[in-house]
């Protein structure tokens, strides 16, 4: 317990001593650095504040009688600045008089002492101020700053930016606000675990700390006189603000210094893993003379910045505004849409045996019927939806209403039409796909003959598909597989032979030039025969000419599906379909959709 008293005792800290008589400050001295204080002394209130400017204490002692400036006016004045509204102020005074007091507790005094000073009693009191101030202090760090990295929270944050935009009005200088979210974050939540998260995030506001204290000062502006911060405003959002820059100009490179961070990869448990940002920026005064507008605009630069593509660096211009805007509207109108599946439809493709020209499958596509905008392909939508987290929703009610839908179809010679489904990236972390799948099967009385599900090669890597087992409990249950746009992704060939699927769709833009471009004809030709020596069905996308069709033809191309055939069409329609393209009609009866065919790079397309 005595053990327990001396340490808590022992709190060091920085105490400013304001007195006038040369002997109390001598004496006050040697009595706190007995304590292991770090002692500062001010003989006058004027040079307490200087002292205060310089390097703010832990703890101030001052007496009341102080010439020229006195405890009350040095008391007031230090609770102006900064953080001084917190440091606690002692106040020795002659007298125990009711006024003095009162007069001390409104000029900001924390407690007072009556002099002459017991100096044993003036000890305690300060240790005991110095621990309160510790507790608060830790309790203050929780409310302002971010308890993962260390750095400023938003409202701390945006704080800090205000009083910086006060500043460079009266300075003339520009303050730059740099927002970044990391590129596929949560790929490495979802495939190594928070845990790596979480250092990633770590990481990242240590790499941001190292380059805003580099000390270039060619690069941060020869005017500038504040140092730059950086704040976590939750998730994997960061945000950094820039101030006394000379031009609005300089604020380009700093960014792009920031963007360079991520040059080198993350090393974390045997595992090297890279990781970029999409970022934004806004510069004041032109893009705002106000927090909540920079930070707003920069917000939108860097949405601007990801829809490009991966580490991307854009500036911030007011057509962004106006996209942010309606993406946020669209984004309400989507979740109300998916919430009670309203307005939302699925659509059918036909697939078509290429020798045979009969219809031999279907592809399920899904539409959304917007109440202004029209009929929404799934490259308008899918992607926000994604990241809104409404994909394992919509994909589940996809998934129902496609295979519900196309229950009785039957083809050339009454046999069954199996229907293609795509799975969406965030449905394959759910643990009990397989099963959900099955009970949607089993509801809707269709054998898993009739069911294929189509992955894109993006999603096949990004939740490993060649080592999860998860194929080949597919091929188990008889449901067939499929590799969609084939060709787009990364490492195509080499992870081919290690996916156990039963098709593979060339993307559309290989089949687009086949007649007019050699080299997408021998890469369509390769894709061809590397398939068939795996033993799988090849299926070209986009099909829209006879020149296309013969091309494949002549391949040796399995299947085909486009608008040469049909375009997707209501379930309700595509009974009639089997029966005009059964009947041997003209294909051009099908004409095009209004809607373009278009599969999606994120599956329920």
């Amino acid at each position: 317990m005595l053990t327990t008293q001396r340490r808590e005792k022992s709190i060091p800290g920085t105490v400013l001593v304001v007195g006038a008589d040369p002997a109390f400050r001598d004496l006050a001295r040697s009595a706190f650095q007995r304590d292991g204080h770090d002692v500062v002394l001010a003989a006058t209130g004027e040079d307490g504040c200087r002292v205060f400017d310089h390097r703010v204490p832990d703890l101030v002692v001052m007496d009341l009688g102080l010439p020229v400036v006195d405890g009350y006016e040095a008391c007031e004045r230090f609770r102006t600045r900064g953080t001084g509204a917190r440091i606690p102020v002692l106040m020795l005074t002659g007298s125990d008089d009711a006024d003095a007091i009162s007069r001390a507790y409104e000029a900001g005094a924390t407690d007072f002492q009556t002099k002459p000073v017991n100096w044993q009693v003036l000890r305690e009191r300060v240790r005991y101020m110095l621990r309160g101030k510790r507790h608060a202090d830790d309790l203050q760090k929780l409310a302002d700053y971010d308890g993962l990295t260390g750095l400023p929270n938003r409202a701390t944050f945006e704080q800090r930016l205000t009083n910086a935009l006060v500043r460079s009005t009266q300075d003339g200088t520009t303050v730059a606000v740099i927002f970044l979210d990391l590129d596929c974050f949560k790929e490495i939540n979802d495939t190594l675990g928070h845990r790596f998260g979480d250092q990633i995030l770590r990481l990242t506001g240590e790499r941001l700390i190292q380059v805003l204290r580099s000390g270039d000062r060619p690069l941060l502006g020869r005017r500038r006189t504040e140092e730059p911060w950086a704040g976590r405003f939750g998730g994997d959002e960061f945000s950094v603000t820039v101030p006394g820059l000379p031009t609005p100009e300089a604020a380009t490179a700093i960014a792009d210094r920031i963007r360079g961070i991520f040059a080198q990869p993350f090393h974390l448990e045997g595992h090297e893993l890279f990781v970029t940002a999409s970022i934004g920026l806004s510069v004041s005064p032109v893009d705002g003379d106000d927090a909540d507008t920079l930070l707003k605009h920069a917000d939108a630069a860097m949405y601007a910045a990801k829809a490009v593509g991966r580490n991307n660096l854009t500036t911030y211009r007011p057509s962004m505004s106006v996209r942010a805007s309606e993406r946020l509207s669209l984004a309400g109108e989507l979740r109300r849409a998916v919430g009670r599946s309203e307005d939302l439809v699925v659509h059918f493709q036909p697939k078509v045996d290429i020798t045979t020209e009969d219809v031999v499958g279907a592809e399920a596509l899904l539409r959304w019927q917007h109440p202004s905008r029209g009929l929404l392909g799934p490259l308008e939508f899918l992607a926000l939806a994604e990241e809104m987290g409404l994909g394992p929703a919509l994909g589940d009610w996809v998934l129902s209403t496609a295979l519900a839908g196309s229950a009785g179809w039957r083809g050339r010679d009454d046999k069954p039409i199996p229907v293609a489904v795509n799975l969406a990236n965030s449905q394959f972390r759910s643990p009990d796909l397989l099963d959900r799948l099955m009970q949607t099967i089993d509801t809707v009385g269709l054998s898993t003959a009739q069911v294929e599900v189509e992955i894109t090669e993006t999603v096949a890597l990004k939740n490993q598909l060649a080592d999860t087992g998860l194929l080949a409990e597919f091929k188990e249950r008889g449901i067939r597989t499929a590799i969609d746009d084939f060709g787009t992704g990364q490492s195509a060939l080499g992870v081919l032979r290690h996916l156990r699927v039963d098709s593979l769709k060339i993307d559309r833009t290989f089949v687009r030039e086949l007649e007019t471009d050699s080299r997408d004809r021998a890469i369509a030709s390769c894709i061809v025969d590397m398939s068939h020596c795996l033993g799988m069905t090849v299926i070209a996308e986009g099909v829209e000419t006879q020149g296309q069709l013969d091309v494949l033809r002549a391949m040796g191309c399995d299947q085909a599906q486009g608008f040469l055939f049909s375009r997707a069409v209501p379930a309700t329609a595509f009974p009639q379909l089997l029966l005009d393209m059964g009947a041997g009609q003209p294909r051009s009866r099908a004409g095009r959709s209004a809607v373009p065919d278009v599969d999606t790079v994120s599956a329920t397309g």
